[in-house]
């Protein structure tokens, strides 16, 4: 029968991330060792398969998602009129919304899977993140450049 874990030693679990979080429960809480290493085992076998799955099928999603947005912005030719009413325009903004939503689904998965191991991890991620984006966009708004790339904001997310 599977050990339930009660709501102080979710919260453990939740605060601190699984390895963490369960030596702090074997170490301060009394869990036995085999408990603890029985949940790691499930959570490295059921669960994170669980979450690859779902990231592999993200992945395929953003792919089409991306093939459809690259024929849709082929068909538009030369001689376009930029209007709100031509279908190839909403067309292009409903793939770019499927590129973009399939893309936050896949960061979503990603997130899950750090915050799982390590919340704080995850959360300080989150943030360096949101930090070097809003650094490239007023890079790229200032230097009038809209495509500029610049790995070297990215260096701290991935410190």
């Amino acid at each position: 029968m599977a050990y339930t874990f009660n709501q102080a030693e979710r919260q453990v679990l939740t605060s601190q991330g699984v390895v963490e979080g369960l030596k702090t429960l074997v170490n301060q809480h009394g869990l036995s060792k085999e408990v603890a290493s029985d949940y790691l085992s499930g959570f490295l076998g059921s669960w994170t398969q669980l979450q690859f799955d779902e990231a592999e099928k993200e992945i395929q999603r953003l792919q089409a998602a991306l093939s459809r947005l690259k024929q849709t912005a082929r068909s538009i030719n030369k001689d376009i009129k930029i209007q709100a009413s031509d279908p190839r325009i909403s067309q292009l903004m409903n793939d770019l919304n499927a590129l973009d939503g399939w893309t936050i689904s896949l960061l979503e998965t990603n997130f899950t899977i750090i915050a799982f191991i390590d919340p704080r991890k995850a959360q300080m991620k989150l943030t360096q993140l949101q930090s070097a984006m809003s650094s490239l966009m007023s890079k790229r708004s200032s230097d009038m450049e809209p495509f500029l790339k610049d790995p070297s904001m990215f260096k701290q997310y991935f410190a």
